[in-house]
């Protein structure tokens, strides 16, 4: 049977279509049916195994058969040793009496009323294999030389859209990362790209910009709370600066009790550290109280320390000696240094600036 009329153009246009952002392999799985006159089209970009069901993109394939398909490994399936790139029909592969006494048929083939299968391996990523499988249920038009032809015809272009499928999986998996991972930090953080608009801000920076008579956002613009241009200026230096160089202020509000200090650091183009366009600004925002109560919380917990022995550190933090710390908390400076080496003991330091040094650096300032 003569193959029907979808131009390769189509096809490699909704190919592509699939891989982009929000993209749906149901046109091109449409679009493959209809040329090749198919009853259902299975992508299985990630094979079902004990305890995973994988991942699959089919058209046109009932539930019930994805469902089985997922729970069962299949040992015989006769198309997962074919060589890649080499598109393949039942009858290349298994005769039809060694067919028909596999579970493969019997549990999947059978039930269906698939009576061929044309199937393709890609292989495109790192060595992972994608696999495609087009079936009929017509026994009197099994696959042939058009369709084998057609399906070879696309492997190039179906091992470009699966490079490319598989780096935007990877760069969304990398990207969830990161902006949970922003949003889990004590400090605040604002992106800024290089026209000056704020592109991202995390959780604490949002929460402190909510609350903040010292700072605000202004069409889509970090500025400076007051009728100063401190922070303007700021970042509008930052725009220029050179890869490793570091902006600091320290903005403050003595009758609010506002204290928050800004490191601002420029965000170079990917690649290119040493570009002078103009590129985009990281800004750090720490709210020196309410972000030390945080983390000093959080690092309390990690090491099991009691509500005493953290309001210690937190004068340590800032300063004080010991003897100052046991006045500021109305306790004698002998009980202080007992709760200071039972702080030692848990946190299996030795000495105060180890113990500093571990509250800024563990994981409980960005939990």
């Amino acid at each position: 049977m003569a193959l029907r009329s979808v131009s390769f153009e189509q096809l490699l246009l909704e190919l592509f279509r699939a891989v982009e952002a929000g993209g749906s392999w149901t046109p091109f799985f449409a679009s493959l049916t209809r040329a090749m006159n198919l009853e259902a089209c299975t992508l299985i970009l990630r094979m079902p195994s004990t305890g995973d069901l994988g991942e699959l993109h089919s058209y046109q394939a009932d539930i019930a058969f994805e469902d089985i398909y997922r729970s069962i490994e299949y040992r015989d399936d006769p198309f997962r040793a074919i060589p890649a790139g080499v598109a393949c029909s039942l009858e290349d592969v298994i005769s039809p009496e060694a067919l028909k006494a596999s579970s493969f048929y019997k549990r999947l083939l059978e039930p269906d009323g698939t009576t061929d299968i044309l199937a393709l391996n890609v292989v495109a990523n790192d060595g992972q294999t994608t696999y495609i499988r087009l079936s009929r249920r017509q026994p009197e038009n099994p696959f042939g030389v058009l369709e084998k032809s057609l399906l070879t015809r696309l492997l190039p272009y179906l091992e470009s859209a699966l490079r490319l499928h598989e780096q935007r999986r990877r760069l969304l998996l990398e990207r969830s990362a990161h902006i949970g991972a922003l949003d889990q930090l004590a400090f605040g953080l604002v992106i800024i790209d290089e026209a000056g608009r704020i592109v991202r801000v995390n959780e604490t920076a949002q929460r402190l910009l909510a609350s903040s008579s010292l700072l605000r956002v202004d069409h889509g613009r970090l500025c400076g709370g007051g009728s100063g241009t401190r922070v303007e200026n700021a970042v509008a230096a930052m725009h220029h600066a050179g890869e490793g160089e570091r902006q600091f202020l320290r903005l403050t509000s003595p009758q609010a009790g506002e204290y928050i200090q800004m490191l601002l650091r420029p965000i170079s183009p990917a690649g290119k550290p040493e570009a002078r366009e103009p590129c985009g600004v990281a800004v750090f925002l720490n709210d020196e109280v309410r972000n030390r109560d945080i983390y000093l919380g959080r690092f309390g917990q990690l090491y099991g320390l009691s509500p005493a022995e953290i309001a210690l550190i937190d004068e340590l933090l800032q300063g004080s000696s010991i003897a100052i710390a046991a006045d500021k908390l109305g306790i004698s400076e002998n009980t202080a240094r007992t709760q200071l080496r039972s702080v030692f003991s848990k946190t299996n330091v030795h000495r105060q600036a180890e113990l500093i040094r571990l509250v800024l650096t563990s994981l409980a300032i960005i939990a």
